[in-house]
């Protein structure tokens, strides 16, 4: 098998010099012994064929017999008109390349359980345009490359079929088993770890081209272009989960972003406290409102929210873990208090002072 042009002459009467390179016409050119050639011939024809719609490898060929071996006038002149769209398909043909397989030896190997290759599920991905044809019109190992797969497309679906290419990683990922995945690089595999594929366009997008979305709608000072800054898209909250925190007072208020705000727990007999800061006369308990989940949701549902009060430690952490975190902290200082009080009573001297700082809250004795 050889990739040479086509000739309608005999070998006598070519003239190669006289053609230019560009209006030669190539085609794959299968050879067999003379005596063998009829047969080969028709074993050929249950693959490629004129009645054949499914070919191996998803490759749509067809294989048409030597200009030599045409004796009628009329389909001598049918043979020119293959010639014709043989030419046109070759120079309208897209190609596209990617390497980013470990070897594209794994083009051909297949799933252990199902048995299909990669090379299948790459060909049967439909056309947009035309529907019920695949997207690719072949796909093969590059000559001479160890990692290099050449992708052949029609020109109508060269927008898709080029998409398609940039996306493989994630496409396989998202639609099929993961065991394809093995077959492309780990290089590859990093740098769509974070993209993401989109199945009604047939795009992929990585996580930094969400800034671009973002730029357009920030900055509305410095655009001194015709087109307007777009508005920012409102993100969506949950509505299953309403939090209503109480409105404090001043008295109430806790300050943690001064270090003054520190109150005394190490006083005798109702005396005031060491920093001036009168104890606060109320705890802030904020309450946590959850709707409980329906499988039809509705704007019009009434279903009452469950109430539950922060001093409930089982259910608060499961939905807050700051909560959690503030309950261990004060147990912990709760302890030390009640050590530091049992020394002092044993010290002869009660004039003793430690100041405990954490990260929420302050707290002093």
């Amino acid at each position: 098998m050889k990739w040479r042009p086509i000739w309608t002459t005999d070998g006598s009467n070519r003239k190669k010099d006289s053609l230019d390179e560009s209006e030669k016409v190539y085609a794959l050119h299968l050879e067999a012994t003379s005596d063998r050639a009829r047969a080969a011939r028709e074993k050929l024809k249950q693959f490629y064929g004129s009645g054949r719609t499914k070919f191996p490898d998803g490759t749509k060929m067809h294989l048409v017999q030597p200009f030599n071996t045409i004796l009628s006038m009329a389909n001598k002149g049918k043979y020119a008109t293959l010639i014709a769209r043989q030419a046109a398909l070759s120079s309208c043909m897209g190609v596209g390349t990617t390497w980013e397989m470990t070897t594209n030896l794994l083009l051909d190997r297949p799933e252990p359980s199902s048995k299909v290759t990669l090379r299948q599920i790459l060909m049967n991905i439909p056309s947009q345009v035309f529907p019920g044809k695949p997207l690719f019109h072949s796909l093969d190992k590059q000559w001479r490359s160890e990692n290099g797969v050449t992708f052949c497309f029609l020109p109508e679906n060269e927008a898709d079929a080029r998409t398609m290419i940039a996306g493989l990683i994630p496409y396989i990922r998202d639609t099929h088993d993961p065991w394809y995945l093995s077959a492309f690089s780990t290089e590859a595999k990093l740098r769509h770890k974070s993209s993401t594929w989109d199945h009604k366009t047939r795009q992929v997008f990585s996580a930094e081209e969400a800034e671009i979305s973002d730029f357009l709608t920030e900055d509305d000072e410095l655009n001194h272009t015709n087109i307007p800054t777009e508005e920012k898209t409102q993100t969506q909250t949950n509505p299953d989960v309403e939090v209503n925190v109480p409105l404090c007072t001043e008295d109430t208020c806790h300050h943690f972003q001064n270090d003054a705000d520190s109150v005394s727990t190490f006083h005798q007999g109702g005396a005031s406290v060491t920093s001036g800061y009168s104890r606060p006369s109320a705890v802030f308990q904020p309450r946590i409102l959850v709707h409980p989940p329906s499988l039809n949701r509705s704007s019009t549902s009434n279903s009452p929210p469950i109430n539950i009060d922060q001093q409930d430690g089982s259910l608060v952490s499961k939905l807050l873990n700051t909560a959690t975190r503030i309950v261990d902290i004060e147990s912990n200082i709760l302890l030390l208090s009640d050590q530091f009080t049992r020394a002092l009573q044993d010290s002869d001297n009660p004039e003793f002072y430690i100041r405990v700082v954490t990260k929420e809250q302050h707290f002093s004795w």
